[in-house]
């Protein structure tokens, strides 16, 4: 079952072994991850499966002419991981949180080539 939770200090190897593979040279490098974690309105969450982290997603709450936003920074699932709805449920659980808090939005940013999020998205 999978379930999706704060990211804690012990979950940041695994994070960044995703992200790695992932996204390679273009990834956040390792000191980001543990740097956002101390960060005002920044929040980040994981999703385990039976203990394993197979996705992240990391947000930053930002303030709007409309009021609170939030946007999402960096998100991944780990290869082998893919279509099996991981990141679905990530993402629904990132809707659930910014409504929980009144936010008016829910903002990312995908680049041109990253086929496989446009399709997602």
């Amino acid at each position: 079952m999978l379930k999706i939770e704060k990211l804690k200090q012990e979950d940041i190897p695994a994070v960044i072994e995703i992200s790695k593979t992932q996204f390679g040279i273009n990834g956040w490098q390792s000191n980001l991850f543990c740097d956002e974690l101390s960060k005002d309105n920044h929040y980040a969450f994981v999703a385990k499966l039976d203990g394993e982290v197979v996705s992240f997603v990391f947000i930053m709450k930002t303030f709007g002419v409309n009021g609170e936003d939030f946007n999402v920074l960096n998100i991944a699932t780990k290869k082998g991981y893919e279509n099996m709805g991981i990141g679905t449920e990530v993402f629904a659980f990132l809707i659930k949180f910014a409504k929980n808090v009144a936010a008016k939005g829910l903002w990312l940013e995908v680049r041109e080539n990253n086929h496989n999020a446009i399709k997602f998205y």
